[in-house]
């Protein structure tokens, strides 16, 4: 039987699966890779924590299994995969810009014909210290707080993020956003643990047989 495992393009974990079943010259069974699969589900969901993609949730709630239960049956591939659906995914993954495929900034500009854009400085939560970066480009038509294009707005107290400063541009060039590899960084994480990991889990469902067949 062919197990395939997927992770964002990643073939380690499949590789590493190989090297354990020739070390115990045996196929690991496949609740074995079920449970495997969903220890990697948690690491890129741990790995994700407490940074960008945890700022709304969705992209963090997005990572899961597929199938939820089992594997997928693909003739004579079985397989499961770890991944997510939310579009943006990708981006946040590999980067965008100067760290994308075209190693280039890229241009922005208002939706609308004649609007501006407006967007917030990074600011400091009052309460944790933690930084976070506040609000996006937005659109604005030309009576848009009657800023100067081009300028910088005052600044001003946000009731969450306190001291922060508004920008305005006709257009800008953005340099993109810095790959943040949450799915590699968590198979670079769970990779030197996955022997152990196939080890105790194929020993845990050895044991629930036994117990399972003298009952």
């Amino acid at each position: 039987m062919n197990i395939k495992m997927t992770i964002q393009g990643e073939n380690r974990i499949k590789e590493a699966i190989d090297k354990y079943e020739r070390s115990i010259n045996k196929r690991v069974p496949v609740e074995v890779l079920i449970a495997l699969a969903g220890q990697i589900e948690r690491e890129v969901k741990d790995v994700m924590r407490g940074g960008i993609a945890h700022g709304t949730g969705r992209l963090w709630r997005s990572v899961r299994r597929k199938p939820r239960a089992g594997v997928e049956n693909l003739g004579r591939i079985k397989r499961i995969s770890i991944g997510t659906n939310v579009k943006y995914a990708p981006y946040l993954e590999l980067g965008t810009g100067l760290w994308g495929p075209n190693r280039a900034k890229y241009e922005i500009k208002p939706k609308r014909p004649g609007g501006v854009l407006h967007w917030h400085s990074r600011a400091t939560v009052l309460k944790s210290g933690k930084s976070a970066t506040f609000g996006s480009y937005h659109s604005l038509d030309k009576s848009g707080g009657g800023a100067q294009v081009g300028g910088k707005g005052p600044r001003y107290k946000h009731k969450k993020l306190g001291s922060a400063t508004a920008g305005f541009a006709k257009k800008v060039m953005h340099p993109g956003i810095a790959p943040r590899r949450f799915f590699g960084k968590a198979v670079e994480r769970i990779l030197p643990r996955v022997p152990r990991i196939l080890s105790e889990e194929t020993q845990r469902i050895l044991k629930e047989t036994k117990r399972g067949g003298r009952a």
